[in-house]
């Protein structure tokens, strides 16, 4: 008699390339892609818990929809990683979505420190990284030059860790989202995990005040008309947000009118099960794993 080999389970693995790869038990929730890309509003935030799954959900997004930096939409790997998901059943969604958007995909869970200043500078940190997944722009022939020097400048945390800088911090996600435009012809996805991070270690550490200025300014990419491109165009076909704090609209959000906030509480059936396991599949997990 054989002994049953059981999927090992991702624990504390947010990577979904590497958990499909792997072969690592997945609970799907690719349908939720339809559910979110199809949905009308702009800007949508999903608020749960801690350990729910939201930034695994963010990656899958990205992993789905990215599209390659020499422009292609890397269709046979994609469909090799999404095989046997619900989503690849969906073909006219796939073929309009699948490694179509150029993705700015990024947390801000290292956004704090015991004051203002240090906090700015993990700010500065985590948009120099974001700007080095993008070294292809600085060769790009639909780029100005005063362009590139700014993406230069945005890619070196020595500069951007500095007060000077603070005015390329707080546009850089309207910067890089209309360089990907120029470049790539292709409306921008933006993902933003743990949104809320920032603010909540502010407001333990005492300068909630400086970090709602600060962080509003650089949410201002939210408001289309803040954000147009050079030839009147909005670039960002969607913004995504997940956090665990509803934070109120009269702070960050002012100015953003489009937007669907989505609470562990609210009654939308279209995404009441996008994070977090529901009864049936906390049951099927169990049965797998022979365990009911």
């Amino acid at each position: 008699m054989t002994e049953k080999t059981f999927k090992p389970l991702p624990l504390g693995n947010e990577d979904f390339v590497s958990i499909r790869q792997k072969g690592k038990y997945y609970v799907d929730k690719t349908p939720y892609l339809k559910n979110v890309f199809t949905e009308q509003s702009s800007v949508l935030l999903f608020t749960r818990p801690r350990r729910f799954g939201k930034t695994l959900l963010m990656d899958m997004f990205a992993s789905f929809l990215r599209l390659a930096p020499d422009g292609s939409d890397n269709r046979e790997f994609k469909e090799k990683i999404f095989d046997g998901l619900e989503i690849l059943k969906d073909k006219e969604f796939t073929d309009k979505y699948l490694g179509q958007f150029p993705v700015i995909s990024f947390s801000l869970k290292s956004v704090y420190g015991k004051d203002y200043t240090a906090a700015y500078e993990s700010l500065a940190f985590t948009v120099s990284n974001l700007f080095k997944c993008f070294l292809f722009l600085n060769d790009s022939e639909k780029l100005l030059d005063s362009d590139k020097e700014s993406l230069k400048l945005l890619q070196d945390f020595n500069y951007l860790s500095t007060p000077k800088a603070e005015k390329y911090i707080v546009s850089s996600l309207e910067f890089l989202s209309s360089c990907l435009y120029k470049h790539f012809s292709k409306k921008v996805i933006i993902l933003i995990d743990e949104y809320d991070v920032p603010l909540a270690k502010a407001s333990e550490n005492g300068y909630h005040k400086e970090m709602v200025s600060l962080m509003s300014l650089f949410f201002n990419v939210m408001k289309k008309s803040s954000t147009l491109v050079s030839d009147n165009v909005y670039p960002i076909e969607k913004i995504v947000l997940t956090g665990c704090l509803k934070v109120a609209k009269n702070s960050i959000f002012t100015g953003v009118n489009n937007i669907t906030v989505n609470t562990v509480l609210s009654e939308n059936s279209s995404f009441d099960s996008i994070i977090g396991f529901t009864k049936e599949e906390t049951l099927k997990l169990l049965k797998d794993y022979e365990l009911e």
